[in-house]
């Protein structure tokens, strides 16, 4: 990082960490009661200083000392001169001005896209009409279907949190809902998985909750008994799947948080879980979406990873945040094969939208969106061997895209990308209307054109 942001912003939050008190600034300015407690009892920012005060000074000294003034990168987000094959479409559905979709699902089988709009939930079909229609007491972080029944994550706070009121449960009518399917609560849940991880016969939930200092990853046997696999906060997403072949279903995870690292939980069969950390990051890194894609076609599941997370306490333009693709040795061990750079890179995801037999990526930016609106979006364009040409689209588009999901919206055989827009506050909002920005949908949908 750069010496202002060590000197401004990282080395006193190491401070606080460290027991050494700073009398300019306070850990828990803004915090609740209850939240300060928690923090408390964890004993996060110690009460004794842990390291002495000539030892504190001389870490200060080193990183105020060696630290550049500011970020470079030789490597250039080149793209061709040819547009990303789509046709943007705008979507405003109800009458919010300020769009805070915070979940965007496709249900391929129901062709039913779920848009979750701060504490609304809607659903639209493919000829764009509103089907359903919920209103919610939080805001919702994911939506996962099971044998044709949703279940939704309410995520609790969308801000940094470790007070628990996060859940997990079915979407449906209060009168309908199975108090034996609600998990909760839970500190700050971002996502789900349902699958039988024990070989019992019965549908397990598996939940990363988020947190903030505290989190965790844990099953639900039969949506009941918590069983946890890490203690640790931060984990973003998870694929359910078996990894070394044993017929069990095993748990890659993507956690972030300061303990960065993509790790594949193999399970015995009867949901005990042993961890095997495939690839580590910094604490600042920002890992923020992975999914598992054979790009090479060895058989071999890969992994697409973005890094873009910039939320926190380095707000800067970071030469290290992108898109990558780490390809899969056979044995489980992974080696980066491919980085396309992009500040504030939030989620890349995969299909074949050519049709050509390979796998092509999308990737948009949430933290550099309003100050680089045309790089927020990036087509990258396999050409085979770790090769892929970066294609943008014409114009600007007026949002901060948060979410983001693929399927074939108007049935025409090739996928179609859908992009859901998050303003946190009213600042981002008038940072929009000042560079020229006239419409704010929720939705972006972009219609393949390749076709």
């Amino acid at each position: 990082m750069d010496k202002k942001t060590w000197k401004e912003s990282v080395l006193p939050n190491m401070g606080w960490r460290l027991g050494i008190k700073d009398e300019e600034h306070d850990p828990f300015t803004k915090l609740a009661a209850e939240e300060v407690s928690i923090i408390m009892q964890m004993n996060v920012y110690p009460e004794q200083a842990l390291i002495s005060s000539k030892d504190w000074k001389s870490i200060v000294k080193f990183y105020i000392k060696n630290a550049p003034d500011s970020l470079t990168s030789d490597m250039e987000s080149i793209a061709s001169d040819v547009s990303a094959p789509f046709r943007a479409q705008l979507i405003n559905i109800g009458d919010k001005q300020v769009p805070q979709v915070s979940l965007l699902e496709f249900d391929v089988a129901s062709k039913t896209l779920y848009i979750g709009d701060y504490k609304i939930l809607y659903a639209l079909n493919t000829f764009g009409q509103v089907t359903g229609t919920w209103g919610l007491q939080k805001p919702l972080s994911h939506l996962i279907m099971d044998e044709g029944q949703p279940y939704i994550v309410g995520i609790g706070s969308i801000i940094p949190s470790d007070l628990e009121n996060g859940y997990l449960a079915p979407l449906s009518s209060p009168e309908e809902i199975n108090p034996n399917k609600i998990v909760g609560p839970l500190p700050r849940p971002v996502h789900a998985d349902i699958s039988d991880l024990n070989n019992d016969g019965k549908k397990d939930a598996l939940i990363s909750s988020f947190g903030n200092h505290k989190g965790k990853l844990a099953w639900y046997d039969d949506f009941n008994e918590e069983k946890v696999i890490s203690s640790f906060p931060g984990t973003r997403r998870t694929e359910v799947v078996d990894m070394d072949g044993d017929g069990d279903l095993d748990v890659v995870a993507l956690r972030s948080q300061a303990w960065e690292a993509l790790s594949i939980y193999y399970n015995d069969g009867k949901g005990i879980f042993t961890e095997d950390k495939v690839l580590s990051f910094s604490p600042v890194h920002g890992v923020s979406y992975f999914e598992l894609v054979d790009f090479n076609k060895d058989g071999n599941l890969d992994v697409l990873l973005t890094n873009g997370d910039n939320w926190d306490l380095s707000q800067i333009d970071k030469p290290y945040h992108g898109v990558r693709v780490y390809l899969n040795n056979g044995e489980n061990k992974f080696e980066e094969s491919y980085f396309f750079p992009m500040k504030g890179c939030h989620k890349a995801m995969s299909a074949d939208f050519d049709k050509d037999g390979d796998q092509d990526i999308v990737a948009i930016s949430f933290f550099d969106a309003l100050d680089h609106p045309r790089e927020s979006i990036v087509y990258l364009e396999n050409k085979g061997d770790s090769n892929f040409t970066p294609r943008y689209l014409d114009g600007t588009y007026s949002g901060k895209w948060l979410t983001m999901d693929i399927g074939d919206f108007n049935q025409d055989g090739y996928p179609d990308v859908f992009l859901g827009s998050y303003f946190h506050n009213f600042s981002e909002f008038s940072k929009a209307l000042y560079k020229g920005g006239q419409d704010f949908p929720q939705l972006l949908m972009l219609l393949n054109t390749n076709k």
